[in-house]
C-alpha cells in the first residue's frame, strides 16, 4: 500500500509540474507584442471602429502605438480574457484644440475636389505628411477646416478580447539567434 501511495504522489507531482504554466498564466504587460479583437463605440452607441472585418489588432503595449487608455485597458489581461472599459477623452484622442481650426485661402483647396461642409480633405504637414481635416465652413475667399482628430473630445467605449501574446517583454528574442564570428 505504501508503494501505491509513493507512485500516486510521484504521478501527482509530475502532473502538477506539467500544469505549472496553466497555474501561472501570463498576462499582457508593457513591452509585450499582443493581438486583440476590439469594438469601439461612442457614448451614443455608434460603432466607430472594430477589428471584426480586419482581424485582430497587433501592437506593442506601452509603445505609443495606440491611445494611452487602450494600452491601460489591455494591460493585465490574460489570453482569451475579455473586458469592457471607458477611455476618457484625455486618455484617448484628447480634447479638441482650437489652434487646429484653420482658415485657409481658397487657392489652397484641393484641385478637382468640390468642397462642401463636412468634406474630408488632407492638408500637407511637415515633411509632406498628409494631415486629415474636415471642412467646417466655406467663405468667399477662405475655407475653415478642423484638423483635430475626428474622435477628439469623445469618450471611447471599448470591448476587448486578448487573442494572443505574440512575444512578451521578458523573452529574449535574440537568444535563439546564432552568432557567427569571423
Amino acid at each position: 500500500m505504501r508503494r501505491f501511495g509513493l507512485i500516486a504522489l510521484t504521478v501527482l507531482a509530475l502532473a502538477l509540474a506539467g500544469c505549472q504554466s496553466l497555474l501561472t498564466q501570463s498576462t499582457a504587460q508593457a513591452g509585450d507584442l499582443v493581438r486583440v479583437d476590439y469594438t469601439l463605440t461612442l457614448s451614443d452607441g455608434t460603432v466607430a471602429d472594430s477589428s471584426e472585418d480586419r482581424g485582430p489588432l497587433e501592437f506593442t503595449l506601452g509603445a505609443g502605438e495606440v491611445v494611452p487608455g487602450f494600452d491601460n485597458g489591455v494591460t493585465g489581461l490574460g489570453v482569451g480574457e475579455s473586458t469592457e472599459f471607458l477611455v476618457p477623452a484625455a486618455d484617448g484622442y484628447g480634447e479638441p484644440q482650437p489652434d487646429l481650426i484653420l482658415e485657409l485661402p481658397r487657392q489652397e483647396e484641393p484641385e478637382g475636389q468640390e468642397l462642401t461642409v463636412d468634406t474630408p480633405i488632407f492638408l500637407t504637414g511637415p515633411g509632406g505628411l498628409p494631415i486629415p481635416a474636415r471642412v467646417l465652413e466655406i467663405k468667399e475667399e477662405t475655407i475653415v477646416v478642423d484638423a483635430n482628430h475626428p474622435l477628439a473630445g469623445e469618450e471611447l467605449n471599448f470591448a476587448v478580447t486578448l487573442v494572443e501574446i505574440v512575444s512578451d517583454a521578458g523573452s529574449d528574442s535574440d537568444a535563439s539567434e546564432e552568432v557567427l564570428e569571423p
